[in-house]
C-alpha cells in the first residue's frame, strides 16, 4: 500500500462522516480556521522530524511532491485529527 492511498483513506473518513452524520463541520469557518492553525504546528513539527531524520519514508511508496522536507501525504492526518472528532463532538452535542 502507498501512503497516498493511505492518504486518501485518512481524508475520506472524516468527509464520510461529516456528510453522513449531517454536522456539516466541513462549512464551520471555525473548524477550518482551527486546522490551517493546527496545520502550521504540525508542518513546524514535521520539518524538524523529517529534517533530522527521526521520521523516513520510504520514496518509492510517495507521490513526491513535498513541502520542505515533509511529504505531502502527513497532512492528511491533521485534517483527519481536526474533523473528524469534531464531527462526532457535533453530532452528539446535537442529540
Amino acid at each position: 500500500m502507498t501512503y497516498a492511498l493511505l492518504a486518501l483513506a485518512v481524508v475520506i473518513i472524516p468527509v464520510a462522516t461529516d456528510t453522513l452524520l449531517h454536522t456539516q463541520v466541513l462549512r464551520s469557518s471555525a473548524t477550518w480556521v482551527t486546522f490551517f492553525i493546527i496545520l502550521v504546528i504540525t508542518f513546524i513539527v514535521d520539518s524538524f522530524l523529517t529534517t533530522v531524520p527521526i521520521v523516513t519514508y520510504d520514496a518509492t511508496k510517495l507521490l513526491g511532491i513535498h513541502l520542505g522536507s515533509i511529504p505531502i501525504e502527513d497532512f492528511s492526518y491533521t485534517f483527519a485529527a481536526v474533523f473528524l472528532p469534531r464531527s462526532i463532538i457535533a453530532f452528539y452535542e446535537r442529540r
